[in-house]
């Protein structure tokens, strides 16, 4: 897999930003880029840090999204595997041995403005951009960023981005139900088989 075309996505996993991530990925592919989670690949025998690091050694980008970060509810852990890996990726480009890592380029992302301080204090004066939990707006900040960072020529607005959306997931509604899926389960569908989809999809439909 080519480091200068692979994303690293540092996100929650669950059912509450389901909705979240399946936009993210579609505007990474979307872009020309290749979205690398660490539930691209599922073996037994592979400690999860150990696949976690490969894959961030990986990718010269990181989307490192923050707004899940804080307890809900009396007695709940605040979540801190997504600081964790963002403290893992820092590591990686400050001290990689190689002048590849050392060109590793982050967007973290958060909720609201400031709600990451409370809890990262450290990280104050990077910047970060924020999606208010929307997916347009989320949409909107990672199309943003890469165009910035990348300078990239002709890229869609977020507009195009997000209307193809809509278009995709109609079409991705009538492929899980052919195989079977409901639509609750749509999100399970393994990441390598949506990341495909959406290839597919935007092979056929170009911008």
């Amino acid at each position: 897999m080519s480091f200068e075309k692979s994303v690293f996505i540092n996100c929650p996993f669950d059912r509450t930003y389901n909705k979240m991530l399946h936009s993210m990925i579609f505007t990474i592919v979307s872009l020309g880029y290749l979205p690398r989670l660490s539930l691209e690949s599922s073996d037994a025998g592979e400690i999860r840090l150990q696949k976690i690091m490969d894959i961030i050694c990986q990718s010269k980008f990181s989307i490192h999204d923050l707004s899940k970060i804080q307890a809900k509810k009396k007695g709940e852990f605040a979540r801190m595997n997504m600081p964790f890996e963002l403290g893992v990726d820092f590591g990686c480009r400050k001290y990689g041995n190689t002048a590849e890592l050392r060109r590793k380029k982050f967007l973290v992302i958060g909720s609201k403005n400031y709600d990451y301080m409370k809890a990262l204090s450290d990280i104050s004066g990077i910047d970060i951009q924020y999606h208010e939990d929307k997916e347009d707006n989320l949409v909107k900040s990672i199309r943003h960023w890469f165009v910035t960072n990348e300078n990239l020529l002709n890229a869609p607005s977020p507009n195009e981005i997000w209307l193809k959306f809509m278009d995709f997931n109609y079409e991705f509604l009538l492929y899980g139900d052919a195989k079977g899926y409901s639509e609750e389960e749509l999100y399970k569908i393994p990441i390598c088989e949506q990341v495909t989809q959406m290839k597919e999809f935007l092979d056929d439909n170009p911008y």
